[in-house]
C-alpha cells in the first residue's frame, strides 16, 4: 500500500502533469471505448435469438450481378420449403405499413407481414398467448394478428387480457393471439414493427404468390442441427437447376445465395465500422506516447532523485515498479474521466448511427464496455509507463549525484523525437483517410440524381386491400387523390409509383413487339414507374426526344403509352430510334404500348450505381395498391400533403418525409465514418503537436548551455531558430513519409467507401503532408523564439 501513497505524493507535486496526462488519457481511452460499444454490439455479439448462428438469410438474384438477391417470389419460396434438407426450416417476411383504426381513429403502423413459421425458425416464443398455426398464412385463415411487446405495453397499456380481442386492422377485424417478449423486433435493420401479420394481406398478394416471376418478400431460414452455410448453398443450386428445367423463364439466368443472416445484416456497414476502431486505436497509440514523452521529461527532472535512492540501497525493481504505479494511476485517473465521455460519445453515436446499425442492438453502457475500458486503462498503463521505467533502470547513482546526466539526456532526446515522429506518422495516416472520404462526400453531394431533391415532399401511401380490393378502386382513389393535391396552394404535385431513391424499386419482363420471341430463359427486364403527367414536371426530369404523356392519356380507355429513360434507349434501342415502337412491359395480361418519348436518367438505385433503364407509364394503365404523392414547393408541405389524403379518405395510412432525408440516407455510411474519422483525425494531429512542441520545448531546455555559447560566438537569433526549427521539420517529414506508407494500406482498407477519388490521391496525401509539416514548424517555432531570446551572458554566469 505504501508504494502507491508514494506514488500519489509523487505525482501531487506535478498537477499539470496530472492534469494533461489524463485529459489525453480520457480522450484516447473514451474514443476507444465509444467506439467499441459500436463494434461490440453490432459486430461482435451474435444476434439475439437463441442459437442465432444458424440463422440464414437466403438470397435469389440475377446471375452475373454482385448484389445479394433479397427478393424472392412466393412459388420459389415454396420449393425451397418442400425441398431443402440442410435447412430445417424457413419462412418469408416482408415489412409495409398498415391502418389501425382504435376508437374510430386510423392511424398508420409500421408492420411485418409473414409466413406462419417466422417466429419457429427465429426460434423465439410469444410472451403471451401463440404464433401463427401452419395454416394461418392461407386465404380465409389469416385475419389474426400477434403484437410487439413494444406496442403492447404502450399503447394498450400491458393488458393481459387482450388476447382474443379484435383490432382493425386495414379494415379488417383481426384476432389478437399473441404478445411477442420484450426487445424483439423483426425485421432487425426496419423500423421497429408494431404488428404481426400472416400472409396474405389482400387479393393483390394473392395474384403475386402465383407468379414465379414476382419478387416481393424476403426469405430466412434456419440450418438444420449439424449443417453449414456451403452445404446449404450448395443444395439450394442444386435445387434452381431442377426448378430452371421446370420453369426455364423464370430460372434459368438467376442464382439462390444463402449467408449468415448476422453477416447480412452488417455487410454495408462492417468495413466502416471496423476502420473506426482502427482508427481511435491509433488515437489511443498516440495519447499514449504523449504521456510516455511526458513521463520522460519527468524522469530526467527526477533523475538525481532516483539516483540518491539507489544510493541508499533501493533496488532498481523497487524504483521501476514505483514508476509503472505512477502509471498506472494516471491511466486508471483517466479511465474514469474516459467512461464519462464514452457515455456521450455512445449517446451521440446514437444520433449520428443510421438506423440499420443501432437496430441490430440497442447501443447501451453496460458492464462489457466498463470492463473493456479498465482492460484498455490497465493496458495503456503499462504501455507508456514501461519506457520512463525503462530508464529508470539505467540511472547511475554517481554521475547523476556529481550532475552528469548529459550522457542520458541525449539519450532520452533521441528517444522522444522518435515517439513524436511516430505519433505524426500515426495523425498523417488517419487525416489521409479523413481526407479520402471528405473528398468521397463532396463528390456525392455533386452527384446529380438526374431529378432536383429540393424543395420535395414525399408521401408513402398504402391501399387498404379489403377497402380497396381491386383495380378499378385503386384507379378511382388515384383520381380523386391526384384532383385534391392539385388544390394544395403553390405547390407541383405528381403521383409515382415508385418514388426514386426511396429504396423501393419495381420492374417487369419486357418483350418487344415485332422481334423474334426471347428464347426461355433469356427475357430481359426493366425498371417501371406508373406515374401521372406532372411527374416530369414535378421532378425536373428533361424531355430528350419525343413527348411526354398527357393527362388525358392517364384515362384507362386510351391507348397504351410509354415514356422510357436514355439509359433504356441504349441498352435496348442502341443503334434505332425508340419513338413509335411498341414494347409489352407489366404484369396482368398482355398490353401493347407505344414509346412516344425519351427522358432523363435518374439514379434509382443509389448516387454511386448507374442509371438502369426505366420505363413510365400512366398509373390508370398499371394500377397498384400503393403509391407516392410527390410535392414539390419553397414551404414544407407534409401537413398538406396529409390533409390532402386523409380528405379523400382518413383511413388510408401514409408515411411522409422529404426527399432530403432520403438523400442523406444515401450517404450515412460514408457521413458517419468520415464526421468520426476526422474528429479522430483531429484530435491526433492536436495531441502530434503537442508532442513536438513538447519535445521541442524540452530539448531547447536541454541545449540552454549549447546555445548560449553559439549566441555569444555571434550566432544570430534567425540561426539559432533555424536550428531549433529544423530539428522539428526532419520529425514532421520522417513521419510523414512513413505516414504516407501506412496511408497507402489503410486506403485498400476503405476503398470501397471511396467515390470519385483514388486510393492514391495525390491532391489529398499533399495536403495533408503541408498540413503536417506547417503545423509542426509553428509548434517548433515558439519554443525557437523563446530561446533566440536568452541572455547568453546571464545563462553562462549560471552554468
Amino acid at each position: 500500500m505504501s508504494t502507491w501513497k508514494h506514488a500519489l505524493r509523487a505525482l501531487a507535486k506535478s498537477p499539470a502533469l496530472v492534469i494533461v496526462s489524463v485529459l489525453t488519457l480520457a480522450l484516447g481511452i473514451g474514443a476507444t471505448t465509444a467506439i467499441f460499444s459500436v463494434v461490440d454490439a453490432v459486430v461482435l455479439r451474435p444476434l439475439p435469438f437463441p442459437d442465432g448462428e444458424r440463422l440464414v438469410q437466403l438470397g435469389d438474384k440475377r446471375a452475373n450481378t454482385s448484389d445479394f438477391g433479397t427478393s424472392w417470389s412466393w412459388p420459389n419460396f415454396v420449393s425451397v420449403k418442400e425441398q431443402t434438407r440442410t435447412l430445417g426450416g424457413v419462412a418469408t417476411y416482408t415489412s409495409n405499413q398498415a391502418s389501425l383504426t382504435l376508437g374510430g381513429e386510423a392511424r398508420k403502423v409500421d408492420v411485418t407481414i409473414a409466413s406462419a413459421d417466422l417466429f419457429t425458425v427465429l426460434g423465439q416464443a410469444p410472451f403471451l398467448g401463440r404464433g401463427f398455426a401452419p395454416d394461418e398464412d392461407q386465404p380465409g385463415k389469416n385475419n389474426v394478428v400477434v403484437l410487439a411487446h413494444s406496442y403492447w405495453k404502450g399503447e394498450l397499456g400491458a393488458d393481459r387480457n387482450i388476447l382474443g380481442q379484435k383490432l382493425v386492422v386495414n379494415g379488417v377485424p383481426r384476432t389478437v393471439i399473441g404478445v411477442m417478449p420484450e426487445g424483439f423486433t423483426f425485421p432487425l435493420q426496419s423500423e421497429e414493427p408494431k404488428l404481426y401479420l400472416p400472409y396474405p394481406e389482400g387479393p393483390l398478394d394473392l395474384e403475386l404468390r402465383k407468379e414465379r416471376n414476382a419478387h416481393f418478400t424476403w426469405v430466412v431460414g434456419r440450418l438444420a442441427e449439424g449443417r453449414t452455410v456451403t452445404e446449404a448453398a450448395a443444395e439450394l443450386e442444386t435445387i434452381r437447376q431442377r426448378l430452371a428445367g421446370e420453369f426455364p423463364d423464370a430460372l434459368k439466368n438467376r442464382t439462390f445465395q444463402v449467408k449468415q443472416l448476422h453477416e447480412f445484416l452488417i455487410r454495408d456497414v462492417r468495413s466502416g465500422l471496423l476502420v473506426l476502431l482502427g482508427a481511435v486505436a491509433f488515437v489511443l497509440l498516440i495519447a499514449c506516447t504523449n504521456v510516455a514523452n511526458l513521463l520522460l521529461a519527468r524522469a530526467s527532472v527526477r533523475q538525481r532523485e532516483i539516483a540518491i535512492r539507489l544510493a541508499l540501497g533501493a533496488s532498481r525493481g523497487r524504483i521501476m515498479w514505483d514508476v509503472l504505479v505512477e502509471s498506472l494511476i494516471l491511466s486508471l485517473v483517466g479511465c474514469g474521466a474516459g467512461v464519462l465521455l464514452a457515455m456521450w460519445g455512445v449517446d451521440a453515436l446514437r444520433g449520428m448511427v443510421p438506423s440499420e446499425i443501432g437496430s441490430i442492438r440497442p447501443l447501451v453502457v453496460d458492464l462489457r464496455m466498463l470492463a473493456f475500458a479498465v482492460a484498455v486503462a490497465a493496458a495503456t498503463g503499462l504501455a507508456f509507463g514501461l519506457i520512463p521505467a525503462a530508464q529508470a533502470l539505467k540511472a547511475q547513482a554517481g554521475e547523476a549525484l556529481q550532475q552528469a546526466a548529459a550522457r542520458g539526456g541525449a539519450s532520452r532526446t533521441r528517444l522522444r523525437s522518435t515517439l513524436v515522429a511516430a505519433e505524426i506518422s500515426l495523425a498523417m495516416l488517419l487525416l489521409v483517410g479523413a481526407g479520402l472520404l471528405l473528398r468521397t462526400f463532396a463528390n456525392l453531394q455533386n452527384v446529380n440524381p438526374g431529378f432536383d431533391p429540393n424543395h420535395l415532399t414525399v408521401a408513402t401511401v398504402s391501399l387498404p386491400q379489403a377497402t380497396y380490393p381491386d383495380d378499378k378502386q385503386w384507379v378511382s382513389y388515384f383520381q380523386r387523390l391526384e384532383q385534391q393535391i392539385a388544390t394544395i396552394p403553390g405547390a407541383e404535385t405528381a403521383i409515382a409509383l415508385p418514388a426514386p431513391l426511396t429504396g423501393s424499386n419495381m420492374g417487369f419482363t419486357i418483350s418487344f413487339v415485332g422481334r423474334p420471341p426471347p428464347k426461355p430463359g433469356e427475357r430481359v427486364a426493366t425498371g417501371f414507374r406508373a406515374a401521372s403527367s406532372t411527374l416530369f414536371a414535378t421532378l425536373r426530369v428533361p424531355l430528350k426526344r419525343g413527348r411526354l404523356f398527357t393527362a388525358a392519356e392517364e384515362d384507362p380507355t386510351q391507348p397504351a403509352v410509354l415514356v422510357v429513360s436514355e439509359a433504356f434507349v441504349k441498352k435496348f434501342y442502341p443503334d434505332e430510334d425508340p419513338i413509335g415502337k411498341k414494347v409489352i412491359v407489366g404484369y396482368g395480361e398482355p398490353k401493347e404500348r407505344e414509346i412516344i418519348g425519351v427522358v432523363g436518367d435518374i439514379k434509382e438505385r443509389g448516387l454511386t450505381e448507374d442509371s438502369t433503364p426505366m420505363a413510365y407509364a400512366p398509373y390508370s394503365h398499371t394500377p397498384l395498391p400503393f403509391l407516392s404523392v410527390l410535392a414539390r414547393s419553397s414551404a414544407p408541405q407534409g401537413a398538406a400533403v396529409r390533409a390532402a389524403i386523409q380528405a379523400v379518405d382518413k383511413n388510408v395510412p401514409v408515411d411522409i418525409r422529404p426527399m432530403e432525408d432520403y438523400m442523406r440516407d444515401l450517404v450515412a455510411q460514408q457521413r458517419l465514418v468520415m464526421v468520426l474519422l476526422m474528429i479522430f483525425a483531429g484530435v491526433a494531429l492536436m495531441l502530434a503537436v503537442v508532442g513536438v512542441y513538447g519535445v521541442v520545448s524540452y530539448g531547447v531546455t536541454q541545449r540552454t548551455q549549447e546555445l548560449s555559447v553559439r549566441a555569444a560566438l555571434g550566432a544570430r537569433p534567425a540561426q539559432l531558430v533555424g536550428l531549433i526549427v529544423r530539428h522539428g521539420l526532419w520529425l514532421a517529414l520522417g513521419g510523414v513519409v512513413v505516414g504516407a506508407a501506412g496511408a497507402v494500406a489503410l486506403s485498400f482498407v476503405i476503398s470501397g467507401m471511396l467515390f470519385g477519388v483514388g486510393r492514391t490521391d495525390p491532391l489529398t496525401y499533399a495536403s495533408v503532408a503541408a498540413l503536417l509539416v506547417g503545423v509542426t514548424v509553428v509548434a517548433s517555432f515558439l519554443p525557437a523564439r523563446r530561446a533566440a531570446r536568452l541572455d547568453p551572458m546571464a545563462v553562462l554566469r549560471t552554468e
